[in-house]
């Protein structure tokens, strides 16, 4: 178990950095609206802790969020269905 939950640190340690990465990025772009929340959606923001973790590592806001015709959906179903609903939305 302890393996297990090392490599899953990494995981989300690596994660971070990432997303470090890519918000210092953002930020730096000429006309950059501020950051006020991430919103983690998806199979990912099912796994216990991790939105808390990613929350301790950013100094951000972090929520998870489900789309409302997914709300009659388990946790694990609506966030596995969840990018899949979105490319399926027209404009």
């Amino acid at each position: 178990m302890a393996a297990s939950r090392e490599v899953l640190e990494k995981g989300a340690s690596k994660l971070i950095d990432e997303l470090r990465l890519s918000l210092d990025f953002y930020s730096n772009q000429e006309g950059a609206l501020p950051i006020e929340e991430i919103v983690f959606c998806g199979a990912g923001s099912t796994i216990p802790g991790l939105v808390e973790r990613l929350g301790d590592g950013i100094a951000l806001s972090f929520r998870t969020a489900r789309p409302k015709g997914l709300a009659h959906l388990d946790d694990a179903t609506a966030g596995r269905l969840t990018i899949s609903y979105g490319l399926a939305l027209e404009e």
